[in-house]
């Protein structure tokens, strides 16, 4: 069987950013289980540098700077999920937004190690 891709638009992640933002929001049952499961999953991260990689709306990534990493890297390739993670993250929470593809872009330009929670999901 062969797999194939859906074309890929830039415009998706734009169209239902703020309908995944409120599905994640309001508890969709695989994320919270994601995040569960990446908490349990690395190291402690106090001192620690991540990056989450297709951040969404950020529920990894202040996961990650709640559980005590020094520096968390937040990037996604829509502007409006960059735009909501960063509306829902306290002013007290240090993490770096970025608008970037993983897909074009080293990503080992940010931090030394990296992780697509997204991954842990599927």
């Amino acid at each position: 069987m062969e797999l194939v891709s859906e074309p890929r638009t830039e415009s998706t992640w734009p169209e239902i950013a703020s309908w995944y933002d409120e599905l994640v929001a309001h508890g969709s049952g695989p994320h919270e289980t994601a995040v569960r499961s990446l908490l349990g999953l690395v190291p402690s991260l106090s001192g620690g540098t991540v990056l989450d990689v297709a951040c969404g709306q950020g529920l990894a990534a202040r996961a990650l700077a709640n559980a005590g990493a020094d520096i968390v890297v937040g990037i996604d390739s829509a502007q409006s999920m960059i735009d909501i993670a960063a509306r829902r993250t306290s002013s007290d929470v240090a993490i770096r937004w970025r608008v970037d593809d993983a897909e074009r872009q080293p990503v080992y330009k940010y931090v030394p190690i990296f992780f697509c929670a997204r991954a842990v999901a599927i």
